[in-house]
């Protein structure tokens, strides 16, 4: 019975290892696998989009061929617009005040003729009788007029400033402080343009805040001298104003 039990176990001994011999093949490709690299080749690889640099943006200056307006002209301008205005605006509230009289039709005139300048002639002629009064203009760094909304807003910084004081005092009565936010808002408007920007944030281009705003510098005005209707009647109002005032230096 030994011998046959031998014999028996020789047997089963090739069997065992034809199967244990595929398993580590199995588990050699596997090892294999996973060590090597996959390498891809460059021919399949996608090229990169190269990103287009944007140009630099053109400096913000004035032209070179224009010049900045003197501060005469920055005067008479400044000035010219306020009668224009606001003058009958003022006039009517004085009377109403002092005189007790119904200044209904003269505020209605004011309003009118302070549409017209500020709204108006901007948007027909490019510029305010102001403008025309002191021989000056507003161009952009590209040589072109600002948008009328420039115009706008910069002859609203004056009535900014009254609404601004008539809220302060209306908040400060009731106790409003939303009332005294929005009018010491309003109020600086005017001190940021004509005080903290021209006279020392922008002291060289005189430029206001509105100025900065749209990139717009008060330059000299030159008449080419064929303007005719209309035009060549406001002209005539600048040449008035150097035999007067010689703005011209």
């Amino acid at each position: 019975m030994g011998l046959l039990d031998k014999a028996a176990e020789k047997k089963a001994e090739p069997k065992v290892a034809e199967v244990e011999k595929p398993k580590r093949e199995r588990r050699q490709r596997k090892a294999k696998t996973e060590i090597e690299p996959v390498v891809v080749s460059s021919e399949t690889k996608k090229p990169r989009r190269e990103r287009k640099k944007r140009a630099p943006s053109e400096p913000k200056v004035i032209p070179k061929e224009f010049e900045l307006a003197g501060r005469l002209n920055r005067f008479a301008v400044g000035l010219a617009n306020f009668v224009v205005n606001w003058g009958l605006v003022v006039t009517a509230i004085v009377m109403s005040a002092f005189l007790n009289a119904n200044p209904t039709w003269i505020i209605i005139g004011g309003v009118l003729l302070a549409i017209t300048n500020i709204v108006i002639l901007p948007i027909f002629m490019g510029r305010n009788l102001g403008q025309f009064i002191s021989r000056t203009k507003y161009i952009n760094s590209k040589s072109e007029r600002p948008v009328f909304i420039h115009a706008l807003l910069n002859n609203l910084n004056f009535p900014l400033f009254l609404l601004g004081l008539i809220l302060m005092l209306m908040g400060s009565g009731s106790g409003d402080y939303a009332l005294l936010g929005g009018g010491a808002f309003a109020s600086s408007i005017l001190l940021i343009d004509s005080w903290l920007c021209k006279r020392y944030l922008f002291q060289e281009s005189k430029q206001g805040l509105w100025d900065i705003v749209f990139n717009a510098y008060l330059v000299k005005h030159v008449p080419s001298g064929e303007e005719t209707g209309w035009l060549a009647k406001l002209e005539g109002l600048g040449d008035f104003a150097e035999q007067k005032f010689k703005m011209n230096k």
